[in-house]
Parts: C-alpha cells; sequence; structure tokens
C-alpha cells in the first residue's frame, strides 16, 4: 500500500503562486509610475510658485516703471504684463504627468505711499 506523505508543496503550486505574484505585481507597477509621477509635478509646481513669487517681489520692489521681458527658465515660461494698476505676472510649464499648468500673481508695485512691512 502506498501512503502518500504531503509535507512540501507540489511544483504546479509554486507556478501559480508565483502567477498570482506577477498578475499582482504587473497591475500594481503602472500606479506606482503614476504616483512618482505626480509627486515630481507637485515638486515643479512648488518650484513654478516660487519663481512666480520671486518675479512678484521684483515688480513690488522696482515700481511702475517696471518691464521684464518673456523668460525662459529650464521648462518653464515666465510673462509679466502691465494690467489696470499693477502687473499680472504668469508661468507656464509642461509637468512630467504631460499636463500643462499656469499659475499667475497679480501685483501692485510698491510707491511711498504703501510700502508697509
Amino acid at each position: 500500500m502506498w501512503r502518500k506523505l504531503e509535507k512540501g508543496m507540489t511544483l504546479i503550486e509554486v507556478v501559480t503562486a508565483l502567477s498570482i505574484l506577477l498578475i499582482i505585481f504587473s497591475l500594481l507597477l503602472p500606479i506606482f509610475q503614476k504616483v512618482v509621477q505626480e509627486k515630481q509635478s507637485i515638486t515643479q509646481e512648488r518650484k513654478a510658485l516660487y519663481l512666480v513669487e520671486k518675479t512678484a517681489l521684483h515688480i513690488w520692489k522696482k515700481g511702475k516703471n517696471t518691464s521684464l521681458p518673456a523668460k525662459e527658465l529650464k521648462g518653464y515660461t515666465s510673462t509679466s504684463k502691465k494690467k489696470g494698476e499693477g502687473f499680472e505676472t504668469c508661468i507656464v510649464w509642461e509637468g512630467t504627468n504631460e499636463r500643462e499648468y499656469e499659475k499667475c500673481l497679480y501685483v501692485i508695485p510698491k510707491t511711498e505711499g504703501n510700502d508697509s512691512h
């Protein structure tokens, strides 16, 4: 009489388990890549906000006679134009997630009367 002693896994069980793990991994990899792209886009947005705020501060300090040409800054395009009493300064860029972004600030230049700290 042959007696079966099942103390280990058969080859088919191991292959099945590995196949399931491979399927799960292949489904999660694109999601992980998307998360990384979004994190990089958030970093780019922070940099863009810094650049547009820096330009706005420059306009505020220089006063009404400020003229700033459009600038290309490593993937970012910065523009400033006179609008009403002040200036509108904008920055445009394409994120790593392949979406186009734009951030704008409106600045009223400093005059002798409004230089509060």
